[in-house]
C-alpha cells in the first residue's frame, strides 16, 4: 500500500493533482487543490481506495490527521470517500472534531452533503473514535490558540454568520488570554455564546 508520496506537482486538475515521483505521474485526489501550485514540491499522506467499477483511487492529504479522519469517515455506515473528501473541503478538521464530540447535529447538518441521518451516523459511530485528531498536537500554546481562532472564523462562516458577527465573536475570543490553553470546542462554545448577546449597536 502507498502510505506517502513525495514529488512535484505537474498539473492541477479539477478533482486533484498529478504528482510526479521518479518520473511516474500519479493522479491523486486531494482536498483544497487550489492551495497547490504547479512545480511545487509536496509531501502527501495517502490512502489507496479500490472501487469495483473504476479501479484504484489514490487520495492525498497534507497531514496525517486529515488522512485519519478521512479513513474514519469512510468506515461509517453508508458513507464513502466522495463525502469524506467533500467534508475536508468545506470546513477545518477541528470543526468536525468539536461537532462530533459535542453531538452537535445542527452544525454538521449545515455542511453540504450531510443531512440529519448522515450527521447522526457520524456522531454515533465516531464519537468515541476521534482521539488523536488534533492537527496542532505538540505545537506551542500560542500557535494552538492562533490556529483555533482561525478555525473558529471558518466554522462561523460555514454556519452562515455575517462578516460583522464573525468579527465580533472572533475579536472577543482573541482577547480572552485566560482561555489560551482551552480546547477548540470550548472556544467555539464561547464564540457562539457571544453571538447570542446583543451587540452595542442593538442596545
Amino acid at each position: 500500500m502507498i502510505s506517502t508520496v513525495h514529488g512535484s506537482v505537474q498539473s492541477i486538475e479539477e478533482a486533484g493533482l498529478v504528482i510526479v515521483v521518479s518520473g511516474i505521474g500519479f493522479f491523486i485526489q486531494v482536498p483544497h487543490q487550489e492551495y497547490y501550485e504547479t512545480g511545487q514540491t509536496v509531501h502527501l499522506f495517502t490512502h489507496l481506495y479500490w472501487n469495483q467499477e473504476t479501479g484504484p483511487q489514490i487520495f492525498g492529504f497534507a497531514t496525517y490527521t486529515e488522512r485519519l479522519f478521512f479513513v474514519k469517515v469512510m468506515g461509517c455506515s453508508g458513507l464513502g470517500p466522495k463525502l469524506a473528501l467533500s467534508l475536508l473541503n468545506q470546513a477545518p478538521l477541528s470543526t468536525y472534531v468539536a461537532a462530533i464530540s459535542l453531538g452537535d447535529i445542527a452544525l454538521l447538518n449545515s455542511i453540504k452533503g450531510l443531512g440529519p441521518k448522515k450527521a447522526e451516523t457520524l456522531i454515533r459511530e465516531l464519537r468515541n473514535k476521534i482521539d488523536g485528531l488534533s492537527e496542532v498536537s505538540g505545537a506551542t500554546s500560542d500557535h494552538v490558540f492562533v490556529q483555533h481562532i482561525k478555525d473558529i472564523r471558518e466554522t462561523l462562516s460555514v454556519l452562515k454568520y455575517s462578516h460583522h458577527e464573525i468579527g465580533r465573536a472572533v475579536d472577543y475570543v482573541s482577547q480572552q488570554q485566560a482561555l489560551k490553553t482551552e480546547s477548540f470546542d470550548h472556544l467555539l462554545r464561547v464564540a457562539l455564546a457571544q453571538l447570542t448577546k446583543p451587540s452595542r449597536e442593538q442596545l
